[in-house]
């Protein structure tokens, strides 16, 4: 049986995506290499500080310049995908993940 081990380049995203490293990946689906992401997002740095947000990307796409570019999710968007999640954590009895999204709702408000 062939296992296929996917890593997201964290280092590799680009400079507007401020990301804890050791905590920034809500969920990760490792037969499509499609993560859900959070953390602060200044477009393309132009102000003091970013906003808290959601973003989604595969381990090689999207990519601008070289780098790993995420595309962000509105609000709307983030809380729908939020919602679902919880579903699944909650179904799966997942509370680690539950636990989490609750924070990261919170924190999107």
């Amino acid at each position: 049986m062939f296992v296929r081990i996917i890593i997201l380049d964290i280092n590799n995203i680009v400079s507007y995506w401020k990301l804890d490293k050791k905590d920034c990946i809500l969920f990760k689906d490792t037969e499509e290499d499609f993560y859900v992401i959070f953390g602060e997002y200044n477009h393309k740095n132009q102000k003091t500080k970013g906003e808290f947000c959601i973003g989604v990307c595969w381990e090689n796409y999207p990519i601008q310049r070289d780098k790993l570019s995420p595309m962000v999710l509105s609000k709307e968007t983030s809380n729908g995908l939020l919602d679902g999640l919880f579903i699944k954590a909650v179904k799966d009895k997942n509370q680690k993940l539950s636990d989490k999204i609750l924070k990261i709702t919170e924190k999107l408000k």
